[in-house]
């Protein structure tokens, strides 16, 4: 993003001390309450039908039900832009093919795919704003996020010729 590592500051100890905590608190309230019924029950039939790209699309999209959340405090309301609810769910779709292709090689497994889902929001809520405070401050961390995710993605449609490790998932080779 334009200006972001121009303001971008070295990482400072007081976000790694909150870090493990946050890790924790985010495991129980977030993924727990999220990833068994997208990743443990939903994806595996979403999969078999639609296959690892199309059925993880869907509940790429479905991370949708957050936008009511961007008329409150946490969506930056009323100041944020009305386009970032778009952008958010428009990162969500290339962010939940990220973690098909990581729940997939992890041989479907539910705590692993919690963990990193925990460990995204910590470190979208911790270190982000402390590291990139120009980017936090002009709203733009959807966006980065929408681009990072979609350059992941891509690289891991690459290397698993658009399969995003389900193969591993179903007891095959890892491709």
């Amino acid at each position: 993003m334009p200006g972001a590592f121009g303001q971008a500051r070295a990482f400072p100890l007081s976000p790694l001390l909150g870090y493990v905590p946050m890790l924790a608190l985010q495991v129980v309230t977030t993924a727990f309450a999220e990833e068994p019924g997208w990743r443990d029950f939903a994806l595996p039939r979403l999969q078999r039908a639609r296959g690892p790209v199309l059925g993880t699309v869907v509940p790429g999209l479905l991370w949708g039900w957050h936008l009511p959340l961007f008329l409150s405090a946490w969506g930056d309301y009323p100041r944020a832009s009305p386009l970032q609810p778009v952008v958010f769910v428009g990162g969500c779709v290339p962010l939940s093919l990220v973690m098909t292709c990581v729940f997939n090689l992890a041989r479907q497994s539910v705590p692993v795919v919690m963990l990193l889902h925990a460990s995204i929001n910590t470190t979208y809520t911790l270190v982000w704003p402390v590291m990139f405070p120009a980017v936090s401050a002009a709203g733009l961390g959807y966006t980065v996020q929408l681009v990072a995710a979609t350059l992941v993605t891509l690289v891991l449609l690459v290397a698993t010729r658009g399969r995003r490790g389900l193969a591993a998932a179903q007891g095959g080779s890892r491709a």
